[in-house]
């Protein structure tokens, strides 16, 4: 066996090792959406479909769930993770939102969402942690290929 076939093996194992590992994450892409989508799956209309599940920059469990409706945010709490508040936040509420892209070597992209009006919280005021937080607003970090766009123009055919 010769150098090239000892280099195409070579690339084709490793072809084959990078499809492996992006069906793997595919797979557990899948598998955390289907449960977060279980998570608020009592509160949801007959009639709502869940679009996605995005999780912001800032926080290690909470997350956002976003219906053809409505931005349902899940905020997880406690050592055990069982004390879970949730905050359904509707489209006719988006005062403004802001999207970033990503780009060639980007694994993720940006959605900043404003909400107006009263928002009900559980918290009395921000934490230390969160001292840049806006109330009402709601920056959430994306997977690269979430479905942003989709996101967008739902939101946008509520508030515009």
């Amino acid at each position: 066996m010769g150098f090239l076939d000892k280099a195409k093996d070579l690339a084709s194992s490793a072809g084959s090792a990078v499809q492996e590992a992006s069906a793997n994450a595919a797979k557990n892409r899948r598998a955390k959406f289907e449960e977060r989508r279980e998570t608020v799956n009592e509160f949801l209309r007959e009639d709502e479909e869940v679009i996605e599940v995005l999780e912001p920059r800032t926080a290690c469990r909470d997350f956002a769930v976003f219906t053809d409706k409505r931005m349902i945010w899940v905020d997880i709490q406690g050592i055990s993770g069982n004390k879970i508040g949730y905050i359904s936040l509707p489209y006719s509420k988006v005062s403004t939102f802001a999207v970033r892209t990503s780009g060639l070597l980007d694994l993720d992209c940006e959605l900043s969402i404003a909400f107006s009006g009263n928002i009900a919280t559980f918290e009395k005021e921000v934490k230390d942690k969160d001292k840049d937080a806006v109330p009402g607003q709601f920056l959430l970090n994306c997977p690269a290929k979430s479905d942003i766009k989709k996101l967008c123009k739902i939101i946008s055919g509520y508030i515009l």
